[in-house]
């Protein structure tokens, strides 16, 4: 598992970088659809490092919160939006007529989300270390 997990960020890694043979990477069978979800897995704590990285930080609701609360509540729409977004893409690849592409689609998706949070968090680090401004 741990050799498909390097060999699937490499692979969105691929993509990125517009590479042709990106797919390749992947496991595209339905194991790896399903083993795909274990990329929640690993963007899951540095998603809590960010969520109290940018605890009251921007525009916030008066008064904030409670930390435990906003925690709960962000980790739960993440956990929902992980389920939810494969579920929704399933009418519209049938609408778009590309069932064929489904699963290879959901497996980059998930496998991609390792980037972009390797991406959001320095970015959230810079940001609330007033390097990035507002």
């Amino acid at each position: 598992m741990r050799q498909e997990m390097f060999r699937s960020v490499y692979g969105a890694w691929r993509i990125a970088c517009f590479d042709p043979a990106a797919m390749s990477h992947f496991n595209l069978s339905i194991d790896g659809f399903w083993r795909s979800f274990a990329a929640m897995g690993v963007v899951v704590p540095f998603y809590l490092i960010f969520i109290l990285l940018t605890f009251g930080e921007g525009p916030a609701p008066e008064p904030l919160p409670a930390l435990e609360w906003y925690v709960v509540v962000k980790l739960l729409a993440f956990t929902l939006s992980w389920l939810a977004f494969p579920l929704v893409m399933v009418p519209v690849s049938r609408l778009l007529d590309l069932t064929s592409t489904y699963v290879s689609y959901i497996i980059a998706w998930n496998w991609s989300s390792v980037l972009e949070m390797a991406v959001v968090l320095p970015a959230g680090f810079l940001y609330v270390s007033g390097a990035l401004p507002e």
